[in-house]
């Protein structure tokens, strides 16, 4: 007898080779089916989201919120008249340069932070890109996921959709066109695979001509007991050694201000994991600990060689190292492998060149968005996502057609003529602009020059009288 998954899989296959979900008034249907049932159910699921993640009813809306407007924006950006237009533009002798396909059967492993966000809106770009869908879930957010298994199957078509908390093996992962595993540990996609990278570290600098309030307001909601956890909560602050003191005291005032959950949270594997790694840090005194009776703890590392600068953070912690300046931050993490995210607290002028010199997949300046905290990373095989996170263009590909023929070639005679053609000048004038150094190194010339020209000639006007003594 055929196990669930074994059917399911059948099913799935069939359409796919049908091409059922192909058809835009199809998935128009599909997703308006989906937002239907969510519209129904709002109390039901807002209580299993804060259930899971002992947060607040705030953050669970929220979630909530962005999950419903995922699905509304993929189903306006489906549009009838004009997908038929585009779809028989070759028939009336136009190229149909913009036209994509589906991927086939797409597979989809959520992360457990944000689960309903995170299962919501893969789902419905792939659903709007035409594809049919198979979302495994893993038991680690028990309230959610059983919402999920109620919802999600009466709402959507069984042939072209399946759920279940059962784990795919081999077998049935090879029959897959597209996986997305939002687990994944790993910061490369491989052209079959899109690969959110969950501990993929992200950096934050609070440069010296940055807004400190500012800095310390967004770092510390970032630590809320639903927030902490999102692959994006920042890791490592570098922040300005003369600001360092007055920020640990700002941050740990904001903290405070924040609203707490009164349901204890269940530390993780990982963050029973990092409390070892910081007190086994903090006897070797390589840390200094700052914190008040919440559960925010700031971790001043005293040696930048320690292990846990290049560590990613789980719990309630952000890790800060002081920094002399700007040269200081960046070539302290010129090595680092790729940021999944840096935030840069500093002026324009400033910040412009720090984010040339960081490499990360996103950089935001003077600003962590609180939709950044909410889903799994942002495929790093694609641009980078706020809201949704992911897109119909991540499940589909390219195909286009063409018909009209191309500009001809020329005569043969005028071949190397033209191939000889010298380029137009670039138009540059002489001389650059002055850029961040420049400005600089002129500043400090200037400086030096205020100071030593004075000097000079008060030297050269006592020599010059001394000298005239002996005339």
């Amino acid at each position: 007898m055929a196990s669930d998954i074994q059917t399911a899989f059948e099913v799935l296959r069939a359409s796919v080779t049908e091409g059922r979900a192909e058809n835009v008034r199809y998935r128009q249907n599909e997703l308006y089916s989906l937002h239907s049932a969510l519209r129904e159910n709002p109390e039901l699921i807002c209580d299993a989201i804060a259930k899971d993640y002992a947060g607040s009813r705030e953050k669970a809306e929220t979630e909530f919120y962005l999950a419903m407007d995922a699905v509304r924006i993929s189903y306006e950006k489906l549009d009838f008249d004009k997908a038929l237009e585009v779809e028989y533009s070759v028939k009336f002798g136009k190229d149909n340069t913009k036209r994509r396909a589906a991927l086939g059967l797409v597979h989809i492993r959520p992360t457990r932070h944000s689960r309903f966000y995170s299962v919501i809106t893969p789902l419905v770009a792939a659903l709007e890109a035409g594809n049919c869908i198979f979302v495994e879930l893993d038991r680690s957010s028990p309230a959610v996921d059983r919402v999920l298994l109620e919802i999600l199957p009466k709402a959507l078509d069984r042939d072209t959709f399946h759920i279940s908390q059962e784990r795919l093996d081999e077998e049935y992962l090879n029959q897959v066109n597209f996986f997305v595993d939002e687990n994944d540990d790993e910061l490369s996609a491989s052209a079959k695979d899109s690969h959110t990278p969950l501990k993929g570290r992200t950096v934050c600098i609070l440069d010296r001509t940055g807004d400190l309030e500012l800095a310390a307001k967004f770092l510390s909601s970032t630590q809320t007991s639903s927030d902490y956890t999102s692959p994006y909560s920042p890791d490592l602050l570098l922040v300005n050694e003369y600001l360092k003191d007055t920020f640990i005291t700002r941050c740990l005032d904001f903290a405070s201000q924040v609203e707490h959950s009164s349901s204890a949270k269940v530390a993780t594997s990982e963050e029973l994991e990092f409390q070892t790694l910081l007190r086994q840090a903090e006897s070797e005194g390589e840390i200094i600990t700052h914190k008040r009776k919440i559960g925010f703890t700031i971790v001043e590392l005293k040696n930048r060689s320690s292990k846990l600068a290049s560590k990613k953070v789980s719990g309630r912690y952000l890790l800060l190292l002081p920094a002399a300046g700007i040269v200081d931050s960046v070539t302290s993490q010129r090595t680092s492998p790729k940021f999944l995210a840096s935030y840069i607290f500093a002026a324009p002028a400033a910040a412009k060149f720090i984010g040339e010199q960081i490499t990360s997949h996103a950089t935001y300046i003077n600003q962590v968005p609180p939709q950044l905290l909410i889903g799994p990373p942002s495929p790093t095989n694609h641009p980078h996502v706020l809201h949704p996170r992911f897109t119909s263009d991540m499940f589909s590909t390219p195909q286009p057609q063409f018909i009209v023929p191309p500009t001809s070639l020329p005569p043969p005679f005028k071949l190397m003529e033209l191939a000889l053609r010298q380029l137009k000048p670039t138009g540059q004038r002489p001389g650059h602009a002055i850029g961040f150094f420049e400005q600089g190194i002129l500043l400090g010339l200037g400086s030096t020059a205020l100071v030593v020209l004075p000097l000079l000639g008060w030297g050269l006007f006592r020599a010059v009288k001394f000298g005239m003594r002996y005339i």
